[in-house]
């Protein structure tokens, strides 16, 4: 009697030769997702400065619709350290994560205008991200 013998399973070099080529595509992928993990983290740095200078701007704005600069002044010295210098209002402040500095121009662009540049950028900024800076007019009564 004849056996037949079945191959069943694979041998030690196809193990092989398919864990190698696997390897080669793992090595080939593995910088994009590198890159996106990098991009990831760059891009939520980003958010927090940018989310932190529109919350500073429209605290700002609700200032400038319910009263005037001066009282705005004496609510923010709270939290501010304030430096004035003629009609140029200075206001700084560093937390943990952003440090935040708004320069305040009085009657600039106009009479009555107060021209608003708020500048917010990381603490620790080892990634070199560019601050998030926003510019608006705002008008007190």
């Amino acid at each position: 009697m004849k056996y037949q013998h079945r191959k069943i399973g694979m041998t030690l070099v196809e193990a092989i030769i398919i864990l190698v080529v696997f390897l080669f595509i793992s090595i080939s992928i593995f910088p994009a997702f590198l890159m996106a993990t990098k991009l990831n983290m760059v891009s939520l740095a980003a958010n927090v400065t940018d989310i932190s200078a529109q919350q500073q701007i429209e605290s700002l704005y609700s200032y400038s619709a319910t009263g005037k600069l001066a009282d705005a002044l004496i609510t923010l010295q709270k939290s501010y350290e304030i430096v004035t210098d003629g009609n140029t209002i200075t206001l700084t402040k560093s937390d943990t994560i952003t440090s935040t500095i708004i320069i305040l121009e009085k009657d600039k662009p106009a009479g009555g205008m107060t021209s608003t540049k708020i500048t917010v950028s990381l603490v620790d900024n080892e990634k070199q991200l560019i601050p998030s800076h926003i510019e608006t007019i705002l008008v007190f009564q």
